[in-house]
């Protein structure tokens, strides 16, 4: 039965998706994956964020098979990781070979936006609705989950 899981790579890349074993071949049937990124901020080296991206992105079916022994280990991920990767997923299946470049664009916009903090609303202004509610919903989780600080680069 597929399952949404956390991959734990021997390469060291940890991937998200919903996974079927294959056990007759020793394979893992991953369809969906999204692995996580993480960027640093220009401004300040310090601090580091995470997002979820394609994991090899230009597959037809966004489909692949592992082998079960090149998985570290594996296991369920957090709520809010779930969460976090419907929101991604949602957006990564936006992005198709025929609007690949918009995309581009946009996800640099939102990465911009997660490191340059927003004005807080004035009291009494009206909120957002509709799809620009959603918006803004995606970014404040993406700014709750990437916009953590990374460890120094300072040698003590």
């Amino acid at each position: 039965m597929p399952e949404l899981l956390y991959l734990k790579l021997v390469t060291g890349e940890e991937i998200v998706g919903t996974v079927t074993e294959m056990e007759t071949i020793g394979m893992l049937k991953v369809s969906d994956p999204l692995m996580f990124e993480c960027g640093i901020d220009e401004g300040d080296p310090s601090r580091r964020y995470v997002y979820m991206a394609r994991y090899a992105p230009f597959l037809n079916n966004f489909e692949l098979q592992i082998d079960a022994k090149k998985i570290v280990f594996q296991g369920s991920p957090s709520d809010v990781v779930a969460r976090y990767y419907d929101v991604s997923l949602a957006y990564c299946k936006s992005c198709t070979d025929v609007s690949f470049k918009s995309c581009v664009s946009e996800t640099t916009d939102q990465i911009a936006s997660v490191l340059e903090p927003k004005a807080p609303k004035k009291e009494g202004e009206k909120g957002l609705t509709g799809a620009a509610a959603a918006h803004e919903t995606e970014e404040l989780l993406e700014n709750l989950l990437m916009a953590v600080p990374g460890p120094s680069k300072v040698i003590h």
